[in-house]
């Protein structure tokens, strides 16, 4: 039974299928990362919604020259040096300059912000502040449910979760 409650944990536990499709995720993204950067260059990267936990085991946080911004509606304490965390707002980011970031990193997020206006403000902000962008959803025809790790939860009407 353990291995069950295991698989359908929160993805912070790294027994569950979402942690194992989180690293997944990852792997994919670090290999586009490493096709269009090289290791000595200094790279500034911005993720919306991310988490210090997340970024625990990449091996972007090896390259010498590397900045990764949180945002999020709250700072998070980071202990790493080249993680920074501050608080904003994904569909407004006036304190960043047009293409300020090589890279705008989003996983998981867009589909939180309730209504397709401010998914195409966010959208639009990371298309300004981004050289380049890699945003990924959870895709809704996928057999298990990616926030409750319910098997076609999807389809539920939305007072029953």
């Amino acid at each position: 039974m353990n291995f069950i409650s295991n698989l359908f944990a929160s993805s912070e536990n790294p027994a569950s299928l979402g942690a194992k499709f989180r690293q997944k995720r990852l792997a994919v993204f670090e290999n586009l990362f490493f096709q269009h950067f090289q290791k000595d260059q200094a790279i500034k990267v911005l993720d919306v919604g991310g988490t210090a936990y997340f970024w625990k085991g990449s091996r972007l946080l090896n390259l010498p020259q590397i900045e990764i911004v949180l945002l999020n509606l709250s700072t998070e304490d980071t202990k790493h040096p080249k993680l920074q965390s501050i608080a904003g707002d994904a569909t407004s980011l006036p304190q960043y300059k047009d293409d300020y970031f090589d890279l705008v990193f989003s996983n998981s997020v867009i589909e939180h912000l309730y209504t397709f206006e401010n998914q195409e403000k966010m959208a639009k902000e990371i298309l300004r502040v981004g050289q380049k962008h890699f945003v990924q959803t959870p895709n809704k025809y996928f057999p298990v449910e990616a926030h409750y790790a319910l098997p076609f939860a999807q389809y539920f009407p939305k007072n029953l979760l």
